[in-house]
């Protein structure tokens, strides 16, 4: 972490243009330019953040553990899914029934490497 003097003393020595890099095939953004080089692509960030980035940087509960929910809740919460799935796409919510749901979850848990 810097010390909010260094902070404030270097606001203005960010970058916040590259035209002067005169490259062809530029793509102007508000946080980083893009310069397509034929072959290649050349990203350079601009002194900016985007609210994308911003969220990216920190994640609320990463690798805490949730506790455990009641199974009135769960079901609860399933319900109102299903109705609003229902809702939006106008097509009743189907489940195949030949494997069991905790079994679906975490086979989809282990393709997504979060087991």
């Amino acid at each position: 972490m810097f010390p909010r003097e260094t902070i404030f003393k270097n606001l203005h020595n960010g970058l916040d243009d590259t035209s002067f890099l005169n490259l062809p095939g530029r793509k102007k953004g508000k946080v980083r330019d893009t310069y397509d080089l034929g072959d290649s692509l050349l990203l350079i960030t601009k002194n900016r953040q985007s609210a994308f980035d911003r969220v990216l940087a920190s994640i609320p509960y990463k690798d805490a553990v949730l506790p455990q929910a009641p199974d009135d809740l769960v079901i609860e919460l399933a319900a109102r899914y299903i109705r609003l799935f229902e809702m939006i796409t106008g097509s009743d919510f189907r489940v195949e029934e030949s494997t069991p749901i905790k079994e679906r979850m975490r086979e989809n848990l282990r393709k997504a490497g979060l087991l």
